[in-house]
């Protein structure tokens, strides 16, 4: 009886069982296979957020990254996050609609390959991005109030004149204002402020406060402030 060498026999049994997986998943799945767990997973590069360009969203591309099957896109607030997942896409480039308007954001992409994503396949966050084109244009106010006396009417953020009667012998009021917008400008009397407090003059005071929204859109605010007089009063006249 002749022996058979061993390395011949292993070599027969490796060729067949090698034929085997061909002949059942094809020579390129084979291949993959093969290579699955030693794939060199790259991050997505050139990650650029639009900058104003669109009037109601961002669009974020980046460049075909390595082995990539797919992408997670992510967002965040602030260059080192926290970040929350946005989608998956097999393609470069993804439109984000949730944005509101003067927010500025960070993205970063992340590569997803034969094993899934790699935390080491994230992408360098692109530089911020803020919506210039949908800067607010919000300038009404939030919140009027005097310290003394009652704001005839009540206030509401589309009326724009008011007045008030202050007791006989009030020397000032203070009057603070708040906008809607908390990136709008607030002036009260020609100055940049929420609070002022206002001398008053005999018989009326006109005081002006103007709102600037953030894409500079004014709207003015009237408040006539009359004093009383003796036993009866001075209405100031709101035109």
């Amino acid at each position: 009886m002749n022996n058979v060498p061993s390395h011949s026999f292993n070599r027969f049994w490796s060729l067949f069982i090698v034929s085997m997986l061909v002949l059942l998943f094809g020579c390129e799945e084979l291949q993959n296979i093969i290579n699955s767990s030693t794939v060199n997973l790259s991050p997505p590069m050139s990650i650029h957020a639009s900058q104003g360009e669109f009037s109601n969203y961002v669009r974020v591309t980046w460049l075909v990254a390595e082995n990539s099957s797919s992408y997670t896109v992510y967002r965040a607030l602030g260059q080192s996050g926290p970040w929350t997942e946005l989608a998956t896409t097999s393609g470069t480039y993804y439109i984000d609609y949730s944005v509101n308007p003067g927010v500025r954001y960070w993205y970063s992409v992340a590569s997803i390959g034969p094993d899934g994503e790699s935390i080491s396949a994230k992408g360098i966050p692109s530089e911020g991005w803020t919506m210039d084109g949908l800067l607010s244009s919000d300038a009404s106010l939030q919140n009027l109030t005097v310290s003394v006396g009652t704001l005839t009417p009540s206030f509401s953020a589309e009326m724009l004149t008011y007045e008030i009667i202050v007791p006989n012998g009030t020397a000032s009021i203070t009057v603070q204002a708040t906008a809607r917008n908390a990136n709008a400008n607030v002036q009260i009397a020609g100055i940049a402020r929420t609070s002022a407090s206002i001398a008053l003059q005999t018989p009326e005071t006109v005081v002006l406060i103007v709102v600037t929204a953030e894409d500079g859109t004014e709207q003015e605010y009237s408040l006539t402030v009359g004093i009383a007089v003796g036993n009866g009063t001075i209405s100031p006249v709101v035109e």
